[in-house]
């Protein structure tokens, strides 16, 4: 016989019943009575985030929590106030609470905390939240139906490949890549610019690549022969810190120093590159940038702290995300589209449910600055290279590290993987190397040697023919595969 417990959140509660007997009030009426107390504090909290961050930082208190959104963080600082009486006077006596109350439309009598308690008679209550805008609802109902469609698709085809390939043969298959992997030669090199290459990003089809630099300028090469397609230099905007080429090579962003991402348009016919947007928003740097495999919207990471999302076609901003405590460095989708990862200059990698807007993993594993994020074909592995000269591999279905890499002497500065049967893992770092790893059990297969200071960036086509990298010797550097 099976008995069923009850569960204590089911357990009823009867609030009916007097306090004491020296009141005639029920617990639930002096329930009642504190919550609106609470709720008229949040009426003397500003409304925008900025100012809420310099009263928490005013009265000494975290000016930001993981994972807090605004709303909550205002919500924080009320109840702070409410139970705190010195926190209160202090910010009292500061001019943001004049300020703040002004702009809340809340005014002050006889310029005495009692007004506070005043104000407790109204029964008004202003709401505040970050609403999602219609268009990033539009997106969302979108992302949920695609992402839907594309796990399918993978998880179908990794059923047929398994159905018509045997153990025997995968072995032998994955022997043979790890094989090909030994054959990268140095092809070519180039100096491009008169500042370190900080960015090269590899087209769809590996028919092109795009360098950029600490001095500003963009340059679009063959990838065969380094004929040089399209050269723009802008010192105006800064150091490159992203590029990416959506999946048809038609379109290429770019994120720099001056707080703006770029979106162009690669015209192959007549080798032009035409500025189709400029998106501003973010405060910082722009260090990252990344394509949806929809080719529908973009992802910036910036040294503002946040990551934001924007839309291809309309160019507005769909999406600003805080989370990370320090500068946002790396970006990356998910061959789904469902998920993002993201890496921070506080050490820590975040996995971003894109869909809902929410963080729903934290990888902490590196010691030093996360520099580079990358999402593994196989949709549930994502790879974090760090400061610290490590390159940590996280299994999402456990939440846990599922290995790590001893990768370079020193900072991995950037991480690329091929997209294949059997794929594999590049890394380069400040000792000068580009390593080359199988993804099944991350052992190192390769060692490439030839670039005479520290290597920023490298990228490996997505049939694993052709890695272009660059660095601080101002070359970009072309190693095609001869097996």
């Amino acid at each position: 016989m099976v008995t069923e417990g009850i569960s204590f959140e089911d357990l009823p509660v009867d609030n009916s019943h007097k306090k004491d007997q020296t009141t005639n009030e029920t617990v639930q009426e002096t329930l009642d009575k504190l919550e609106e107390k609470k709720r008229n504090y949040l009426k003397i909290a500003p409304k925008k985030d900025s100012d809420v961050i310099r009263i928490l930082e005013l009265i000494e208190e975290p000016t930001m929590l993981r994972e807090e959104t605004v709303e909550e963080r205002r919500k924080r600082l009320a109840t702070i106030l409410f139970v705190n009486r010195d926190s209160l006077k202090k910010y009292y006596k500061s001019e943001l609470y004049l300020n703040c109350t002004s702009e809340n439309g809340t005014t002050t009598n006889d310029g005495s905390l009692s007004d506070v308690e005043d104000q407790e008679n109204q029964s008004d209550e202003d709401e505040f939240y970050t609403p999602a805008s219609s268009q990033l609802l539009s997106v969302r109902r979108f992302l949920v139906k695609d992402s839907i469609e594309r796990a399918r698709k993978r998880i179908r085809n990794e059923k047929q490949f398994t159905i018509t390939n045997t153990q025997s043969s995968m072995i032998k298959s994955r022997r043979e890549r790890i094989k090909v992997a030994q054959h990268f030669e140095l092809e070519g090199s180039q100096v491009i610019s008169k500042r370190p290459i900080s960015r090269v990003s590899i087209s769809a089809k590996s028919k092109y690549f795009a360098a950029g630099s600490w001095g500003g300028d963009i340059v679009i090469q063959h990838v065969k022969t380094l004929e040089r397609i399209v050269n723009i230099e802008e010192e105006a905007r800064g150091k490159i810190g992203g590029l990416d080429w959506n999946r048809r090579g038609n379109l290429l962003v770019s994120g720099s120093e001056d707080s703006t991402v770029r979106l162009h348009e690669f015209n192959e016919s007549c080798n032009s590159l035409k500025e189709l947007f400029t998106l501003k928003g973010h405060e910082g740097r722009v260090a990252h940038v990344k394509f949806h495999p929809t080719d529908n919207y973009i992802a910036s990471a910036s040294f503002d702290n946040t990551w934001r999302l924007w839309d291809v076609e309309t160019g507005s901003e769909l999406l600003l995300q805080e989370g990370h405590n320090k500068e946002v460095y790396s970006i990356d989708f998910q061959n789904d589209g469902s998920l993002l990862c993201s890496g921070g200059l506080d050490n820590i990698g975040l996995v971003w449910d894109v869909r809902a807007g929410k963080s729903i993993m934290e990888l902490k594993g590196h010691t030093k600055p996360v520099y580079s994020v990358q999402w593994c074909p196989n949709a549930y592995q994502v790879a974090t290279g760090g400061g610290d000269g490590l390159i940590n591999i996280w299994d999402i279905r456990n939440t846990k590290k599922a290995s790590e890499i001893l990768a370079h002497k020193n900072i991995v500065t950037d991480i690329s993987v091929t997209h294949d049967e059997a794929p594999f893992l590049i890394s380069c770092g400040y000792d000068k190397t580009i390593n080359i790893y199988s993804a099944d059990n991350w052992a190192k297969i390769n060692t490439l040697v030839g670039h005479a200071d520290k290597v920023l960036t490298a990228n490996i086509s997505k049939d694993g023919k052709y890695i272009v990298s660059g660095g601080w010797d101002r070359s970009v550097k072309l190693w095609e595969n001869h097996a």
